[in-house]
């Protein structure tokens, strides 16, 4: 599990994060990284986590709202070109922040007005613990 309270980079965060929508992600692994593992598929599929990823982020700009994008983790050559790809483009978007993976879930949390996580993370726990609207993407709709 990536940072919550125990670990931060202590860099400051972005002032555009206020007020934003937290939107917490759960980056997929390659198919062939989980059968070198001996892993088989996953719910975290790249389809899966792309689809989250351009739903909630088309949702929070249809709403007229910002989105602060706070990564897991740093995506490297395991996460699938297809979902690197997706955060590219999140990233390069006027109404979209990418807050380094090394933050503090906890202190994204604190200044946004809502919280959206894949099912299964601990994120929207902690923003419903804070007393934020605090939402699952399920697969069930």
């Amino acid at each position: 599990m990536g940072p919550i309270d125990w670990s931060d980079s202590g860099t400051s965060l972005p002032a555009a994060v206020a007020g934003t929508i937290a939107v917490f992600d759960v980056h997929p692994k390659r198919a062939s990284y989980l059968a070198d593992v001996g892993i088989g598929t996953s719910y975290y599929t790249s389809a899966i986590a792309t689809r989250f990823l351009s739903d909630v982020l088309d949702a929070v700009a249809c709403a007229g709202l910002r989105a602060a994008l706070k990564q897991k983790r740093v995506l490297g050559r395991d996460a699938p070109l297809s979902y690197r790809e997706a955060v590219e483009n999140a990233a390069g978007r006027d109404d979209v922040t990418l807050i380094e993976s090394e933050t503090s879930a906890a202190r994204v949390v604190e200044v946004a007005t809502a919280v959206v996580s894949m099912p299964c993370t601990s994120t929207a726990l902690l923003g419903r613990s804070e007393e934020h609207t605090s939402e699952l993407q399920s697969r069930f709709g």
